[in-house]
């Protein structure tokens, strides 16, 4: 999905949640109406790594983000062998469960 598409799904869904009053109190200061909503929201940064960014602010264990953000050195290596520990190389993504647990809870 393009980040057009994926902005059109966020605001569509995020301008339902701030309608609503239960859910309103949610948003930020600065989200004063629906308008604003798509001016200061945007996907331009991918969830992923804001998501990294936000573990570390929130304490998350290095081995836990090491586990879960994988991503970052498989778009480094551009298609080779990303340069990670063997022990995250051959992990049973099952046995990896209580890391990314733990690292959506501190979300």
């Amino acid at each position: 999905m393009k980040s057009q598409k994926m902005n059109a799904n966020l605001w569509t869904a995020l301008e339902h949640l701030y309608k609503s009053r239960s859910t309103h109190q949610l948003f930020p200061a600065a989200v004063k109406d629906k308008e604003s909503i798509r001016k200061l929201i945007q996907i331009s940064r991918s969830p992923r790594r804001s998501g990294d960014s936000r573990a570390l602010a929130e304490g998350v264990p290095a081995d836990d983000r090491e586990a879960v953000c994988r991503w970052s050195k498989k778009e480094r290596a551009k298609g080779k062998s990303p340069n990670e520990p063997l022990r995250l190389g051959y992990a049973q993504q099952s046995l990896l469960d209580k890391c990314f647990a733990r690292f959506t809870e501190a979300m």
